[in-house]
């Protein structure tokens, strides 16, 4: 059985377990699971929702492209980039719409908006894509903790808008004036 996984093992055959173990864990552990030795003491349980987290969202796009659809685990991974675009591109219009709102964007300050709310999504996209699904979960939860967080302060910063005024009064103003010409 060990032959069958030759190429992939490697020159790795000639490090000591230590070795191999404080380097090479996680691969360890995808090559214990190949091989079917959980006994080794390599096995790391990666699983997470029944999602493999160490899964790479691109694999799960090939296998679905050749028709296999027998791990289902790994057709779900595919659904991980497509999340974190979705919930970066919510969270990033939701922060903006607020920075629009308050005024103070200028037209250089909105285009630069406008032009990440295409990009940062398309990133997101691109690296929860190629990477292993775990980042991908973690981009996920991460905005939607933000969007939580814009849209509690949203509400409360709506409720509280009149208290928020600042007026400088009128004695300080001439006294500021007065100042600067000095």
């Amino acid at each position: 059985m060990v032959a069958k996984f030759s190429k992939e093992i490697g020159g790795l055959a000639t490090e000591t377990a230590k070795t191999l173990f404080d380097r090479y864990q996680v691969q360890l552990s995808t090559w214990a699971d190949k091989i079917g030795r959980m006994d080794l003491g390599w096995h790391i349980n990666f699983k997470f929702l029944g999602l493999d987290l160490s899964g790479v969202p691109s694999s799960g796009f090939s296998a679905m492209m050749r028709g296999d659809y027998s791990d289902m685990g790994t057709v779900l991974l595919v659904l991980i980039p497509i999340f974190a675009v979705l919930t970066t591109w919510y969270s990033m219009k939701q922060s903006q719409k607020m920075s629009q709102t308050s005024g103070n964007s200028g037209d250089a300050q909105s285009s630069m908006g406008k032009s990440m709310n295409m990009i940062m999504p398309i990133m997101t996209g691109f690296f929860t894509f190629t990477f292993a699904s775990g980042i991908g979960l973690y981009w996920i939860i991460s905005s939607l903790m933000q969007i939580v967080q814009q849209y509690v302060l949203d509400k409360y910063l709506d409720k509280k808008e009149d208290d928020f005024v600042v007026e400088i009064p009128e004695k300080n103003r001439k006294n500021r004036k007065k100042r600067r010409r000095s």
